[in-house]
């Protein structure tokens, strides 16, 4: 009787782990999609990228999953350290991006309620985004140069007292 191992179709959640690449082949038999389809080949991979990131998840293992052309890789803590930082960087440009466009609207076109409530939000993002910049500055211009004391128990012990002289 030969003994035979059956592999999870089409992908086996259990065996992803941080730092491997899902190559293409691979990833069009599981999503039965050819990769000449760019438009329903990328949908299905975003779709499949947070399956995976839900799946490990569930496993105790946070994950950042990114496309690398038409395939896709489970970063590794370096790499997913640095792809992060990327990332919110990049949303603080459009977060202040999008406050320009709020600012450019024209008030006068809008009623007492639109522009009572528009106010409200331009002052909420406004403080937003200034607070994330100007904590992102300060941040990255003053470095950390506090020194930690040392604890008590690792301090050396002080010198025995002077033996007492006895009369």
């Amino acid at each position: 009787m030969s003994e035979t191992t059956t592999e999870k179709y089409p992908l086996d959640f259990d065996l992803l782990t941080k730092g491997q690449e899902l190559p293409t082949e691979k990833l069009q038999l599981c999503l039965g999609i050819r990769a000449a389809d760019r438009d329903a080949y990328g949908l299905a991979l975003l779709g499949l990228a947070k399956k995976i990131e839900q799946k490990l998840s569930d496993r105790g293992l946070d994950v950042v999953v990114r496309r690398r052309g038409d395939d896709l890789v489970i970063l590794s803590d370096n790499e997913a350290a640095a792809h992060s930082d990327r990332r919110i960087r990049k949303s603080f440009s459009k977060a202040s991006h999008f406050l320009r466009k709020q600012l450019a609207v024209d008030v006068t076109r809008l009623n007492d309620a639109e522009q009572k409530e528009h106010a409200r939000r331009l002052a909420i993002n406004g403080q937003t985004v200034a607070a994330m910049l100007s904590t992102r500055r300060r941040l990255l211009l003053k470095a950390c140069t506090r020194k930690t004391p040392v604890p008590q128990f690792a301090r050396p012990a002080l010198a025995a007292p002077a033996a007492v002289v006895e009369q």
